[in-house]
């Protein structure tokens, strides 16, 4: 097995500990069955903190071993990273299931708590939608196939399919985009 850099290995063995207590954590503590709101607000909270320092972590090891992604230290700390984020936007879907706030008022439900629902199914939705955003925009070196966009074969994506690819993964054209303004340049001189 080939060696890892120096800056690659001592960045793992700073964030894996404290990575497989964290998923073991979230793991076992399952923030939707809390009885209260605010009780499972706390532990949505405690939640989101683990998740967002794991996909953070997960941006930061792309960024020093983008050359080294498929080596299995890498793959096996990156694949719990992306688990952690996979736990928490699994719970928001089975919590949106649970909780449904539109049925609030034929339970006798007022106003208040339906709104402090939305806004919290708001909330989490958004960081839900910001961490896979993040995911995404590091997975393009092909880590795990839980947030990959694969084309086969390397085959162009037919002009019909580039528009709505695009708008749902906004990556694919920051991608596109830059490779086009490199092939306007031109190749660099050598003097």
């Amino acid at each position: 097995m080939e060696e890892l850099k120096g800056q690659i290995e001592d960045f793992i063995q700073t964030v894996e500990p404290p990575l497989k207590k964290e998923l073991k954590f979230i793991k076992d503590n399952d923030w939707i069955h809390e009885e209260s709101r605010k009780a499972r607000e706390k532990k949505h909270s405690l939640h989101h903190l683990i998740t967002d320092r794991a996909v953070k972590n997960a941006e930061k090891l792309y960024a020093v071993a983008k050359d080294d992604l498929d080596h299995p230290k890498v793959k096996r700390v990156m694949n719990k990273m992306v688990e952690v984020f996979k736990i928490y936007e699994k719970r928001y879907h089975l919590y949106t299931e649970k909780e449904d706030w539109t049925t609030y008022l034929d339970q006798d439900k007022n106003e208040v708590d339906m709104q402090d629902e939305i806004e919290l199914q708001s909330d989490i939705i958004k960081e839900v939608t910001d961490l896979k955003s993040k995911l995404r925009k590091i997975n393009f070196g092909g880590v795990g196939d839980e947030v990959n966009i694969e084309l086969r074969d390397n085959t162009p994506m037919p002009l019909m399919m580039s528009e709505k690819l695009e708008e749902r993964y906004p990556e694919i054209k920051e991608k596109l985009d830059k490779k086009l303004k490199k092939k306007k340049r031109g190749p660099k001189k050598k003097v």
